[in-house]
């Protein structure tokens, strides 16, 4: 969930329009799916990461990839959340992004 317009989201068929450059600067939160088809969520993160703009911006893991300790090891002080797909119901996953994205805002309006 990236942009200007409250409460809504625009999901991305491929990596090309939502490389980690674009979606840090205009993302409150980005919700990442591990298994994208021309980059997986781990280079994402960590390219997303890499950008100054991106260190700050909440990441929550929606996936449906059994993880590794491995995985677990490489997502560990990244992301906010890891979510397995099937196991939280549309209201608990879109409580949490929200929970993240008003923490996200206030800790912008707090910083100098």
């Amino acid at each position: 969930m990236s942009g200007p317009s409250r409460g809504k989201r625009r999901p991305v068929k491929d990596t090309a329009p939502a490389s980690p450059s674009n979606a840090a600067l205009r993302a409150r939160v980005v919700a990442l799916d591990l298994m994208m088809p021309e980059m997986d969520g781990f280079d994402f993160l960590e390219e997303l990461r890499g950008d100054e703009a991106g260190r700050h911006v909440p990441v929550v893991v929606i996936t449906a990839r059994d993880l590794t300790a491995e995985d677990h090891r490489r997502l560990n002080g990244s992301v906010e959340r890891i979510l397995q797909k099937g196991a939280y119901g549309r209201e608990e996953l879109l409580a949490e992004v929200r929970r993240l994205v008003r923490a996200s805002i206030d800790k912008r309006r707090a910083a100098p």
